[in-house]
């Protein structure tokens, strides 16, 4: 069996291509995104084309790459759901839904500020007519 460190000749990619030398990586709580991916994307894009375009199966291609075979199905699963949402009709693109999700939590936070700042108009009104 091939472990995740090795390069996979089929895949073409060492899945973790950093220098000795170079800093750690954050994970968990030290990393502002959350916990940081173990396998870097261009690994994960070639894992799943070799899933979907190669006739074996989704745990033989897992097995030949050192990665559990249920990592490489959330990885088809999120391909496959992905490519679906961008072939729907009037889809958005992926930095349409970033700037969506961006201008989303902007409104929630000014509304928040709005609300604040109402409450505290009101507060000082009846402060002054006493």
């Amino acid at each position: 069996m091939l472990s995740p460190k090795a390069t996979i000749p089929s895949a073409g990619v060492d899945p973790f291509p950093r220098a000795p030398d170079s800093e750690p990586r954050l994970t968990g709580k030290g990393c502002p995104m959350g916990r940081h991916s173990k396998y870097p994307e261009e690994f994960r894009r070639e894992s799943v084309q070799l899933v979907l375009t190669t006739d074996k199966s989704m745990a033989d291609v897992a097995r030949d790459l050192g990665i559990n075979y249920k990592t490489l199905g959330n990885w088809v699963r999120a391909d496959q759901k992905a490519t679906a949402r961008d072939a729907a009709p009037g889809a958005l693109s992926e930095s349409e839904r970033s700037e969506f999700k961006r201008m989303k939590k902007e409104n929630a936070e000014l509304k928040t500020e709005r609300e604040i700042l109402r409450k505290a108009a009101a507060y000082f009104a009846k402060e002054t007519i006493r």
